[in-house]
């Protein structure tokens, strides 16, 4: 049951002065951190912080409008806000090298490893669970954010052998939890998420539990020192969902892919996307590329100077209705100049052999020219057999016009012409990468909410004061429907506690952009410049010493 923030709920007698605020777990609208154990202590720390702050203090009756729960959804939505704007940060800085990775995180679940409830007896690896019976102080290990939840009975224990689990990594107890459960009993499966109804960071392993008598006759359960059993603890009793009466059936896995979301981790800064970009560029060079280039021939005629590729690819190419092919290469061409660059007889080869008889070379490989000519002579040479061939032969050469082929010299005998090309329905198609799960937005880049224990002290400021903005701005709300009334000779006037809440948000909106502004890559490696330059600038300033000789 909610309450209204006052100096009775908050500063009551009792051993807490929080015992009479509503247990966090299962009081936040999404529940995202409701299995972190910091986020249900600083979530009722921030309940008095708020209240405080509003005006509630440790005497009188001072009352706010809003509730523990108020609170408790606004620690959520400042976590969940803390954590979207560093992640867009991070993905604004460094989606280049994150388009094109994997987005199979997304498959799994925020709770880790899990435990699948199921009656079905066709599953295997059955683990059977004892009655449920309340917890007690000590065995949630004196917490006293949930104090309240002992107190009035509302957190129970069960147990399990351990030898009934197949391989636990007992290392990950404190995130295990109940995931789902189905009921065959009810007319097909019905599922029910469990998850919300679990304590996980109060698993343990320990010995049987053993039962005594107090002198009130009250039973007293003591969990003893071992390894033999696992522990949980339940808003309820587990037996409390089934028909099945004291023992449930249980399938058991862990959930091996946990942790490959880029939460908390260091994202590499390769080159592998601009690689990708080059890809089209390569491709049109001829070098690379990421469209199948096919071969082709055609048979030429005596005589005939003039080719419809056009027509040879309709019949032959295989293509789909109004699709065409782009010719990439053409190997009809005469030797290229290199061949004949040794050629003694050629007449425009290096005409050097003269030389080399008199520097005594001549018994030797052509390959000596090397040492005795810089590189750019071959080039000129090159060049020269190349030119001498356009200008005194009639060379070997085509032309293509809307894949029209036209060829120089007019073939005077049959042979067969080869070519590579492209279809353009290839090209031209905008995907290039058919992989399921790939980043190719901003929207599927895999970060999960942030993990509230992760978080330190500098960003929980943050939250605690933005989370402190909502709740004033609610609280505004609230007092400017009844602007200008008298209570106890106080007038209530909410619209400036409204104004000056919306003024505050903005500014912490600003001050945590301007912040993760200051963090980008771009802003540190400018930074490292300017304390690089400073750096020098000052050495300059030390006076060199004098050596006299």
């Amino acid at each position: 049951m909610a309450n209204q923030l006052s100096s009775t709920i908050l500063f009551g007698s009792g051993y807490s002065n929080r015992i009479n605020l509503d247990r966090v777990k299962g009081n936040t609208p999404f529940g995202y951190y409701d299995n972190d154990s910091e986020f249900i202590k600083d979530a009722q720390k921030a309940t008095a912080f708020v209240a405080q702050r509003l005006g509630v203090g440790g005497t009188g009756n001072a009352t706010t409008y809003i509730t523990e729960l108020t609170v408790y959804a606004a620690l959520e939505e400042a976590t969940t806000t803390y954590g979207n704007l560093v992640y867009q940060y991070k993905i604004r800085d460094n989606y280049i090298n994150l388009e094109g990775s994997n987005t199979l995180p997304f498959n799994q679940t925020e709770t880790a490893d899990k435990i699948v409830l199921s009656e079905d007896p066709s599953i295997g690896s059955t683990v059977y669970w004892s009655n449920g019976r309340t917890a007690t102080w000590d065995e949630i290990g004196n917490d006293l954010p949930n104090s309240a939840s002992i107190a009035q009975g509302e957190i129970y224990v069960s147990s399990a052998s351990i030898n009934d689990f197949l391989s636990p990594d007992l290392t990950k107890i404190n995130n295990w939890n109940f995931y789902y459960y189905q009921n065959p009993s009810t007319s097909g499966y019905e599922n029910y998420d469990f998850s919300q109804t679990t304590y996980p960071q109060f698993n343990k392993v320990a010995g049987p539990t053993s039962e005594s008598i107090d002198i009130n006759n009250n039973t007293v359960y003591t969990i003893t020192s071992g390894n033999s059993f696992i522990y949980f603890f339940t808003t309820y009793p587990i037996q409390s969902l089934f028909n099945s009466g004291a023992t449930l059936n249980t399938a058991y896995y862990q959930d091996t892919l946990k942790g490959r979301g880029l939460n908390g981790k260091l994202i590499n800064n390769t080159l592998q996307t601009q690689i990708r970009i080059a890809e089209s560029y390569a491709q049109e060079a001829g070098v690379g590329g990421y469209v199948t280039e096919y071969t082709g021939s055609l048979h030429l005629e005596p005589g005939k100077q003039v080719y419809d590729l056009n027509a040879w690819a309709a019949a032959s190419a295989s293509l789909e209705t109004g699709d065409r092919i782009e010719i990439r290469q053409i190997f009809y061409q005469e030797p290229p100049a290199i061949v004949r660059y040794f050629d003694p007889y050629a007449g425009t080869g290096t005409g050097v052999q003269g030389l080399l008889e008199t520097f005594g070379f001549g018994s030797y490989s052509p390959g000596v020219n090397f040492m005795l000519m810089p590189v750019y002579f071959d080039i000129q040479k090159i060049q020269a057999i190349e030119f001498n061939d356009q200008i005194r032969k009639s060379a070997f050469s085509f032309d293509l016009v809307n894949n029209q082929l036209r060829i120089f010299p007019v073939p005077s005998n049959e042979q067969m012409l080869l070519f590579k090309y492209m279809k353009l329905s290839e090209k031209y198609l905008p995907v290039t990468d058919l992989r399921p799960n790939v980043v190719s937005d901003v929207m599927n880049v895999p970060y999960r909410n942030p993990i509230y224990s992760n978080i330190n002290q500098v960003g929980r400021s943050w939250i605690f004061r933005y989370a402190l903005t909502i709740c004033k701005e609610i609280e505004g709300q609230i007092r400017a429907t009844f602007q200008g009334s008298n209570f106890g000779g106080l007038v209530v006037n909410g619209s400036e506690l409204l104004t000056d809440s919306r003024q505050e948000k903005q500014d912490l909106m600003t001050e945590l952009k301007e912040y993760l502004d200051q963090t980008t890559r771009r802003a540190q490696l400018e930074r490292k410049q300017q304390e690089s330059e400073f750096s020098r600038q000052t050495m300059n300033q030390i006076p060199l010493l004098i050596y006299a000789l």
